[in-house]
């Protein structure tokens, strides 16, 4: 009868596990902040759920545009002189989603074809 009792999470003491582990995982997140440096093209701006879910033919395009007028070196300074980086991409996604079933899915074959401009042009000591 005692186990029972030790047992039994009552709805007071789930309502405090939740709140503390929301303010710890708020309060952790700042520690794990990272800069880190992503170049300007496709990092994964889809996967197999984004576009229709029928079979047929998909085809998305992404394209981006990137500028900038100031480089950093690896500890955040700004790296003296004229320095200029501009990227124009873009990635083709074509999806073609079969009629074949396997495992009760539709197969489905994709590719991605990035088409990438980039310019540099850095400052002379």
């Amino acid at each position: 009868m005692q186990s029972d009792r030790h047992l039994a999470i009552t709805r007071p003491r789930l309502q405090c596990h939740a709140l503390l582990i929301g303010v710890l995982s708020v309060a952790l997140a700042q520690v794990c902040f990272a800069q880190v440096h992503l170049p300007a093209v496709n990092l994964g701006d889809t996967n197999y759920e984004h576009g229709f879910g029928a079979p047929g033919l998909l085809l998305e395009e992404f394209p981006a545009a990137y500028t900038a007028r100031e480089l950093q070196d690896a500890y955040g300074n700004t790296v003296p002189g004229l320095n200029h980086v501009t990227t124009y991409s873009t990635t083709t996604h074509i999806a073609l989603i079969s009629r074949k079933r396997f495992l009760g899915t539709w197969l489905v074959g994709e590719t991605l074809q990035p088409l990438v401009d980039v310019n540099v042009e850095l400052a002379r000591y």
